[in-house]
């Protein structure tokens, strides 16, 4: 997950309403905040990911609910999706990667 200076986007998703925050770091120890959101209603997401996001930076969804839903409407901003599989976080939990312009070809089809 090294792209643009290490920015990740992390997005935790609910029925209605999204979380969001923007990150810089090489690794979570020395990584910083840039900007968060908090209760966005999910209609804004596409407004919101193209203000807060770059086409180089990386984001994170949890893999669950309507994560998949979620990721079909960021892939039509131009974001590619890879299996979680190919995170190097080291952490338990499943998430969908996405890449607003990786070229890495791969669909994330099933995360468990």
């Amino acid at each position: 997950m090294t792209k643009n200076k290490g920015r990740v986007v992390g997005l935790d998703v609910h029925p209605d309403s999204f979380a969001g925050a923007v990150v810089e770091g090489t690794n979570p120890a020395s990584a910083r905040v840039l900007s968060s959101s908090s209760r966005v209603e999910l209609k804004q997401l596409e407004c919101w990911a193209l203000r807060h996001t770059s086409a180089q930076d990386t984001l994170v969804l949890e893999a669950s609910g309507n994560a998949f839903a979620v990721a079909t409407r960021l892939r039509a901003l131009g974001a590619e999706s890879r299996d979680p599989g190919q995170s190097s976080c080291g952490q338990g939990g499943k998430s969908l990667l996405c890449q607003r312009s990786s070229g890495c070809g791969q669909d994330c089809a099933d995360p468990f």
